[in-house]
């Protein structure tokens, strides 16, 4: 299966340069491998693979030609084809030793370790999961895209984190251009690019990533909604909140005043602001799926 959920299939004869008895000789089930597409069948929807050598470092120009896209006009630059091609056959070839390379090290980590599982590394891993709301990609490209007209606030995606290893960053739109990111830890993996089988969000534990955005990301939304919908919430920017309590102070002295707002420094908290003699003072409010926190202590 391929990403987006396109079905692909390696022939027996596909398998390997040599002949091939059985094809668990060569992958077993769960396995991600690296194939190269030798054709797309429109009509059923699915793609036929191989993992031949010789296709590999086969030239595009090689290949026949599908039928159903149209010809060539005679205008056609050979030449600069030919020189993009070879651009591009570098760096097939550069990433060919670098699977072979792999393949050896694992084979030969897995003879030293008693076919134990090699030590996972520190490095960011891309995950192999087809998760509408997943990206391999890095923190600002995932910001931008929940920064776009097309993201809705309380959206969240989820990314590889580059803080720890086995884990994800969670970026919630709280609000339009305000993205609170979330550290997950991952647990119990079968694989490097896998997606943990446990997801942990400070010590409370989710089964996969619908789960988590159901009982952890959605509850923070209404919680984000019922906020804004109380009747001392301003949605106003801090210095502009500090001056109307300031105003309303030198209007009535005697009064005590305050209001919440959304909290410029600290994304997806609150903050709330009072005065009680001429000077504005103010307490940050957490938000969580199960209430709200202030000082550390949880308010329900």
């Amino acid at each position: 299966m391929l990403e987006g959920d396109v079905p692909g299939f390696i022939p027996l004869r596909n398998l390997a340069d040599g002949h091939v008895e059985t094809a668990e000789d060569i992958v077993k089930v769960g396995d991600v491998i690296t194939a190269i597409v030798t054709e797309v069948k429109k009509d059923h929807m699915c793609v036929d693979l191989s993992l031949k050598m010789e296709h590999f470092r086969k030239l595009p120009s090689s290949w026949d030609r599908p039928k159903s896209l149209p010809p060539l006009d005679m205008h056609f630059d050979k030449a600069a084809a030919m020189k993009v091609e070879q651009g591009k056959t570098k760096a097939r070839d550069a990433h060919i030793a670098k699977i072979t390379e792999r393949f050896a090290n694992s084979q030969q980590n897995g003879m030293e370790n008693g076919d134990k599982p090699a030590e996972r590394t520190s490095r960011v891993t891309r995950r192999t999961c087809t998760h509408p709301a997943f990206r391999n990609a890095k923190h600002a490209e995932v910001d931008s895209e929940l920064r776009s007209g097309d993201a809705m606030v309380g959206d969240a995606l989820v990314r590889p984190s580059n803080r720890v290893a086995d884990s994800l960053a969670v970026h919630w739109l709280v609000r339009p251009a305000c993205i609170r990111v979330i550290e997950v830890t991952e647990e119990d993996k079968d694989r490097d690019d896998s997606i943990g089988k446990k997801l942990k969000i400070k010590g409370e534990e989710y089964g996969d990533i619908d789960e988590l955005i159901a009982r952890y990301i959605d509850p923070m939304n209404a919680r984000a909604q019922d906020v804004q919908h109380h009747r001392k919430f301003l949605d106003m920017l801090e210095d502009d909140v500090d001056n109307k309590l300031r105003e309303m102070k030198k209007a009535n002295p005697a009064g005590v005043f305050y209001f919440l707002c959304w909290n410029e420094s600290h994304p997806g908290y609150l903050s709330l602001r009072y005065i009680m003699s001429k000077t504005a003072r103010n307490h940050h409010i957490g938000i969580s799926p199960d209430g709200y926190t202030w000082g550390g202590k949880k308010l329900l």
